[in-house]
């Protein structure tokens, strides 16, 4: 069996920001939502010889397992300046094969975030990154600290 990794190192300024808005997302998420599970840089699999590590996953409970097996509830990716689109995209499908229901890109320089669904990358054009009843995520508290 191969596996696949996909990592891409990301140095300096950059790195910082994007930590910064990591650790917000996850804290935010932990804190104002207690009924979820959050995982930071959660190996899933994506395809049968295939892992990815989403930057956050949320589950409604704890699989119990060091790779996830079946789809979270949520994935996001927090953008850096050297992403490229064609490797975004590449992630976003990969999420959305095994049944990722909410798939969301934020991109820290420009303080926008994005949702992927059935195949097409959105701007979310209100106040908050929400799944619904489960989780509410106001954007203004996202970009708050950066």
């Amino acid at each position: 069996m191969v596996w696949l990794w996909s990592a891409t190192w990301v140095s300096g300024l950059t790195a910082t920001f994007n930590r910064t808005l990591f650790i917000t997302f996850v804290y935010y998420l932990r804190l104002r939502h207690l009924h979820l599970y959050v995982w930071p840089e959660q190996r899933l699999r994506t395809s049968p010889n295939r892992i990815r590590i989403p930057d956050v996953c949320v589950t409604l409970e704890d699989p119990g397992i060091d790779v996830f097996e079946a789809p979270p509830l949520v994935c996001v990716e927090i953008l850096s300046p050297r992403d490229e689109l064609s490797n975004v995209l590449e992630k976003l499908e990969e999420y959305a094969a095994p049944g990722v229901a909410h798939i969301w890109i934020v991109d820290p320089r420009r303080r926008k975030a994005f949702a992927y669904s059935s195949g097409r990358l959105e701007e979310v054009t209100g106040s908050e990154l929400t799944t619904g009843a489960a989780v509410s995520i106001p954007l203004p508290d996202v970009f708050a600290r950066l």
